[in-house]
């Protein structure tokens, strides 16, 4: 399935057809019949499986894992040679749920559901980066401590640690029973950008300084 299988996806990729719209209200219009037809497959199977009610779900917009593990700073510790390759499949996982929110008109508790993961995950990249990046020199030390050797190093901002301080605190929240306030309260869009920004920036600034 290794080889094999990936060759099959990138084919896939390059077998996209242009596409047929010519402006917006062809898209609007295209958006419309494709909503309406999925939601005959949904009214007629409700929560039934079957392969035939199986659409193909679009190709082209999740990134490719070799461009993903490019931007990413190499490892130090001898020990996570298989951490990027976690990374790139966390942030192409990102990408999926950025396609839910974009895509379509998903609302409510699910809408906030799908940014509290994105946030869990983008969380874990930024946990997992401060604790590579400080092999040997304070990796041992809790996140917030590490952001804080960060800032002591002048690699990152003392702006930077706030928002991955947050971030931290936002990912918490996966420990149910860490959470003190209602759920219906949290998750925004705002959330969302401000967790992406963070786990960015902070890619940005480690690889900037491999030292």
């Amino acid at each position: 399935m290794g080889d094999s299988f990936v060759q099959g996806l990138n084919r896939e990729v390059n077998e996209v057809k242009p596409s047929m719209i010519r402006n917006d209200n062809d898209l609007a219009q295209i958006a419309e019949e494709a909503g309406n037809r999925l939601q005959e497959i949904q009214s007629h199977l409700g929560t039934k499986n079957n392969p035939r009610g199986r659409v193909k779900f679009p190709r082209g917009f999740f990134r490719r894992k070799g461009p993903i593990l490019a931007d990413l700073p190499q490892t130090k510790n001898p020990r996570h040679r298989h951490l990027n390759d976690c990374i790139s499949h966390a942030l192409m996982t990102a990408d999926l749920f950025r396609w839910l929110l974009i895509r379509t008109d998903l609302k409510g508790l699910a809408q906030k559901m799908v940014i509290k993961e994105t946030i869990c995950l983008l969380g874990n990249v930024c946990e997992s980066i401060t604790k590579d990046y400080l092999y040997g020199n304070g990796s041992s030390k809790s996140y917030k401590q590490r952001t804080e050797e960060l800032v002591e190093l002048t690699i990152i901002g003392e702006k930077l640690k706030e928002n991955l301080d947050w971030l931290w605190d936002q990912r918490n929240d996966e420990h149910l029973w860490m959470v003190d306030e209602s759920e219906l309260k949290k998750y925004t869009a705002r959330d969302y950008v401000r967790a992406h920004q963070a786990c960015k920036e902070l890619i940005e600034a480690v690889k900037a300084r491999p030292d």
